[in-house]
């Protein structure tokens, strides 16, 4: 699926109930950004928007009480009364207690007031704060900029990983949990938009409940952060569908009703992506683009044994299959359908406007394709079955301007994950691989390289790796530098925070990062063409 955002940007009294009722608030309502497969190029060469706009209320609320106060910058606010539909809710799975509604929101809307359905009396959060959505038409003049959040859910008590203080209030020496916090700072950069890279929940996550996701995301933000942006959603491994997976699916899955978690089901999400354009008068820049890879929280590589299996089960009816010939079934069917959504993902990185330009394009996923792993010793593959199917995509485009990689002439500048419990900024000299940002210190207790704080602990300490065999480069001379975040003291607690992103051209991924520290300090994210020589860094391979 495809979609598009044009410069950037993007409120309950009295909702009409199931028994006639009225509903004086609703617990969260958002933009999401979503994909559409619209085939028309906007002047500016970039593609539509679809948006989705969604709302968390009580399970007895009729969704179709609800109006919308809708603007167009220059225009008036005008009533509109859309069609609503209740997301699917699997019964038995802990959310009987709400209602997710939703409905499409122009991508022209600067702004959008959640009504009842006399038009006027104006809908509430659980706090009294009024309904009030920022849309995608806002900041038409302003340089494009977003945050990205990554791993905001809490650990809790008792956990192997270590315990984190989930309550709302939080004090005292140990691990707190100030994902509140941080979206409040993130807010006051006023963004365009935000990016949510996964692993909403840890913390009890096989409870399938509303109070959980309800405690550890939405009361965090619903009255602020949630309403100010539009925000686009990842699935993380801690979504799989034995976890926190139907939740999800629920509240921040695609439009399609009919996708469901089931099981330990490891379906995948479809790729999608959105297109970003500068539209600045003095910018007439080609649109930046951010494909969504729909990669499984977990996957296995299917070993020959599997590949065999499969292989000999193809010819026998379904219901004669043995159990195992069944699952290498399955394990092989998913594994070519991970290839198949990285290869998708590589296409539309190549892809051109209209008008013959290059569209600078940033995969956008869960967990790295190379980074720092938990240990803190040099870049390499966290999950190794991920960057396998990212191989094995690169080697059916062997030859084209991607493989080997070309910076200048493919269109894949970055690529943005979490799942590691720090924030790492892993370049290639000259550009020679796409730049690595891993965003995942929004929340969770941290995963600490080794390594002593250095001062204030905002000394990104940089160590090399040979490239030779990360992917897409072969027989690459060059080092590959990896700058790890901020050391953090004792607790962690100062080392929790944000990614913030600034439309720059001069940038090699297209893009300037600063990564910001609940207690407001900074890094400037260096890039490939100014990490220096090698001997200006560590060893990575040495303890």
């Amino acid at each position: 699926m495809k979609s598009t955002l044009t410069a950037l940007a993007l409120g309950c009294a009295m909702a009409v109930c199931g028994n006639g009722a009225l509903a004086q608030s609703v617990h969260a309502a958002w933009a999401q950004i979503m994909g559409s497969d619209g085939p028309v190029q906007k002047t500016g060469g970039e593609m539509p928007l679809n948006l989705s706009l969604r709302v968390v209320t009580d399970q007895a609320t009729d969704c179709t009480g609800f109006t919308l106060a809708a603007r167009i910058p220059g225009l008036t606010e005008a009533l509109v009364r859309p069609t609503w539909t209740p997301r699917h809710n699997r019964p038995g799975f802990g959310f009987d207690a709400v209602t997710v509604c939703q409905t499409d929101m122009n991508e022209d809307w600067d702004q959008v007031r959640l009504l009842a359905s006399d038009g006027t009396t104006a809908i509430t959060t659980n706090d009294g704060t009024d309904v009030v959505l920022a849309g995608a038409g806002r900041r038409t003049t302003a340089v494009p900029q977003f945050v990205v959040f990554g791993d905001t859910g809490c650990r809790g008590f008792g956990n192997a990983r270590g315990s984190q203080d989930c309550s709302a209030n939080s004090t005292g020496t140990g691990t707190r949990f100030l994902f509140e916090k941080i979206a409040a700072q993130a807010m006051a950069t006023a963004p365009d938009l935000v990016i949510h890279l996964g692993d909403y929940r840890y913390d009890t996550e096989r409870t399938k409940d509303w109070d959980k996701w309800n405690s550890d995301f939405f009361s965090r933000v619903a009255s602020g952060a949630l309403m100010q942006v539009p925000w686009a959603f990842v699935r993380g491994n801690h979504e799989r569908c034995d976890r926190a997976g139907h939740g999800w699916y629920y509240f921040f899955g695609p439009n399609d009703d009919k996708i469901t978690c089931i099981g330990d089901d490891p379906r995948l999400i479809k790729s999608w992506y959105f297109d970003l354009r500068d539209s600045r008068a003095s910018n007439a820049a080609a649109p930046h683009r951010f494909v969504f890879v729909g990669t499984s929280p977990t996957i296995d590589k299917p070993s020959e044994h599997a590949e065999n299996l499969a292989l000999d089960a193809k010819s026998l009816a379904e219901a004669q299959m043995r159990f195992e010939q069944r699952q290498a079934v399955e394990k092989v069917d998913l594994w070519s359908r991970e290839v198949a959504e990285f290869s998708q993902a590589l296409a539309w990185a190549n892809e051109v406007t209209a008008a013959g330009e290059q569209i600078g394009t940033w995969l956008v996923m869960h967990k790295p394709i190379w980074g720092l792993d938990t240990s803190g010793r040099y870049p390499r593959r966290v999950d190794p079955l991920v960057g396998a199917a990212f191989e094995d995509a690169v080697e059916k485009i062997q030859g084209t301007p991607c493989a080997p990689y070309q910076h200048d002439a493919c269109g894949l500048k970055a690529v943005l994950a979490a799942h590691e419990h720090m924030m790492t900024n892993v370049v290639f000299s000259a550009a020679a691989l796409p730049q690595q940002y891993v965003v995942g210190m929004s929340g969770v207790r941290l995963d600490n390289p080794p390594g002593a704080v250095d001062g204030d602990g905002l000394s990104m300490g940089g160590c090399r790796h040979d490239m030779s065999g990360l992917h897409m480069a072969q027989n690459v001379e060059g080092i590959a530098a990896e700058y790890r975040g901020r050391l953090s003291g004792t607790s962690g607690n100062d080392a929790f925070g944000f990614v913030q992103f600034t439309r720059d051209s001069d940038e090699p991924s297209g893009w300037a990062g600063t990564a910001i520290y609940v207690d407001k300090k900074a890094q400037t994210l260096r890039n490939g063409l100014n990490i220096g020589p090698a001997s200006n860094f560590q060893d990575c391979r040495v303890p």
